[in-house]
C-alpha cells in the first residue's frame, strides 16, 4: 500500500517526517523520527488526512492504536499505520 495511491506529505517538524498514502479504500500514515530521542507526536496538524479515522494498526508490528491523537515514535524509528474508521 505505501507504494500505491495518492501521496500527501507534510513539512517535517522537530526532525519528524509524516506522509500519507491513500486510495478510496485505504489510508496509510508513515511517521519517520530522525532524532536520537523518542518523540511524542500530536497528530492534530494532520487532520485533513486523518478525519474520519478513529484507530489504526501498525503494519510492521501489529500494534493497535485505539487513540490516534498522540503517537509515540521511537528514536531513529518509524511507524507505518493503516488507519481505520
Amino acid at each position: 500500500m505505501i507504494h500505491e495511491g495518492a501521496l500527501t506529505h507534510f513539512v517535517p517538524a522537530d526532525n519528524v517526517y509524516v506522509y500519507f498514502r491513500h486510495t478510496d479504500q485505504q489510508t496509510v500514515m508513515v511517521v519517520v523520527n530522525g532524532d536520537d530521542k523518542e518523540k511524542s507526536l500530536r497528530t492534530a496538524r494532520f487532520s485533513e488526512r486523518m478525519n474520519g479515522f478513529s484507530s489504526g494498526v501498525d503494519v510492521l508490528s501489529g500494534k493497535v492504536f485505539s487513540d490516534l491523537s498522540t503517537l509515540t515514535v521511537p528514536a531513529k524509528g518509524s511507524l507505518v499505520i493503516e488507519l481505520r474508521r
